[in-house]
């Protein structure tokens, strides 16, 4: 079972790098439907909240709109640049990288199969 993160959490203290903002970007854009985990698997690999990466939208929002949380980073306005008109596929390529998901995925399939061989005995 998971336990809420309170304020003196060493997730709270998070320094996003450039590769969480682009993370973040995907995250503003099109959730994590397409990377098939979990807003808080998405959070835990990278070493925060989901609250944290809502408020990550939250700047996102403001930079692209101009409303929404005003306290966003450099960074963030950089990666915004690079990346904020590109297709979900461009920016998929470099969250996948950032959060190895290609290893998650393998994983995943190799547990999947270890419980289907038990089940088999």
């Amino acid at each position: 079972m998971r336990t809420r993160q309170g304020k003196n959490s060493k997730k709270d203290d998070h320094k996003w790098t450039k590769g969480d903002c682009i993370v973040g970007l995907y995250y503003y854009r099109w959730g994590t439907k397409f990377l098939d985990i979990s807003d808080q698997e998405v959070a835990d690999i990278i070493g925060t909240t989901v609250a944290s990466m809502r408020m990550k939208k939250g700047n996102y929002q403001a930079i692209e709109k101009g409303h929404g949380l005003e306290h966003y980073s450099q960074t963030e306005k950089e990666v915004f640049k690079q990346y904020g008109k590109s297709l979900r596929y461009t920016v998929y390529k470099e969250v996948s990288k950032h959060l190895k998901l290609d290893e998650i995925k393998r994983n995943q399939i190799l547990n999947r199969g270890g419980r289907r061989l038990k089940a088999l005995r």
